[in-house]
């Protein structure tokens, strides 16, 4: 009997979510205003397509025909992927990287890319390989090139509506790595410890 009970309870709760997501939703496209925060920007979408860029407030919108976006324009940051790279001079190296970057154009921002995370974090990784890849070991270590890594990203992110702030390398590492090349030695014999 305890176990119908609770699959009952179970059953209304669903049913009374669903009812308060379908009112929410209801509200939301019937509704004339809306707030956005202090710390965000939002787009005003007229029948999909982008209308308006707005501050915080109360704002307006026309029911059913527009919606909007909104999205932080707060200073926040992305932990880059540990990458492994090889520097100028060979030297295999671990690199770790933060970019700290904030929004600056709402309709770039939602319009011009889908997945601005993403975009941003492939865009950064991709520079920071580069930046590696072009530097001597002991270039990275003394010198990092972590404003000119900023300006590349910055240049290649701007369409997309983003200012990055800085670039800063957490971790840098000498990686050891076992690579077989056949080079004059049978590579079975390496493996085997037979040299």
């Amino acid at each position: 009997m305890m176990d119908d009970t609770t699959g009952q309870q179970t059953r209304e709760r669903t049913v009374i979510e669903q009812l308060v997501a379908i009112v929410t939703q209801t509200w939301e496209k019937l509704s004339p205003c809306f707030v956005v925060h202090a710390w965000e920007t939002a787009c005003v979408l007229r029948c999909g397509k982008f209308a308006r860029a707005v501050e915080p407030g109360l704002r307006w919108k026309l029911p059913l025909l527009e919606s909007y976006v909104s999205e932080p324009t707060v200073t926040r940051t992305i932990r880059l992927h540990p990458q492994t790279l090889t520097t100028a001079d060979d030297v295999g190296v671990v690199v770790s990287a933060v970019v700290r970057y904030r929004l600056t154009d709402i309709e770039r921002f939602v319009c011009g890319v889908h997945d601005q995370q993403d975009a941003l974090m492939d865009t950064s990784m991709g520079a920071v390989a580069d930046a590696v890849h072009a530097v001597e070991y002991r270039t990275l270590t003394n010198q990092k090139p972590e404003e000119q890594i900023k300006r590349t990203i910055q240049r290649r992110v701007r369409k997309f509506g983003f200012e990055v702030e800085a670039v800063t390398f957490t971790d840098i590492g000498k990686v050891r790595t076992l690579r077989l090349i056949q080079a004059g030695q049978d590579a079975h014999h390496l493996v085997h410890g037979m040299v």
